[in-house]
């Protein structure tokens, strides 16, 4: 005879912020019995966090002398968390700038900007 289980385990609350590890047994059959078995489980629960991803296709590209030319780059939070405000630090180079803005809004989970 199989059984099976589901185990669902939320841990809430704003005081949760380290990560947690733990580990619980399941036993099956009567103690008295021979055919007894437990087995232990272990699951690990960490605070959402967010997780940026960029898309960097182009750029590398050519910039012609006297020219302009924009390089549309997507960042993406694939995390579970928002970023809170992001700044964009570019090195200093006086031909290069951000025309968004080096501060960008907080970026919820799922969304991207350009």
């Amino acid at each position: 005879t199989s059984y099976n289980i589901s185990l669902s385990i939320f841990v809430a609350g704003p005081y949760f912020q380290q990560p947690l590890d733990a580990q619980f047994s399941v036993s099956t059959g009567q103690q008295q019995s021979a055919i007894a078995q437990a087995t232990t489980m272990t699951f690990n629960v960490k605070p959402l966090e967010a997780v940026l991803q960029l898309d960097t296709q182009n750029i590398q590209m050519n910039v012609a002398l006297g020219k302009q030319t924009i390089v549309p780059i997507t960042i993406s939070n694939i995390g579970e968390a928002e970023t809170g405000t992001l700044v964009v630090n570019l090195p200093p180079i006086p031909f290069m700038s951000v025309l968004s803005g080096q501060t960008i809004a907080s970026l919820k989970p799922g969304k991207s900007i350009v």
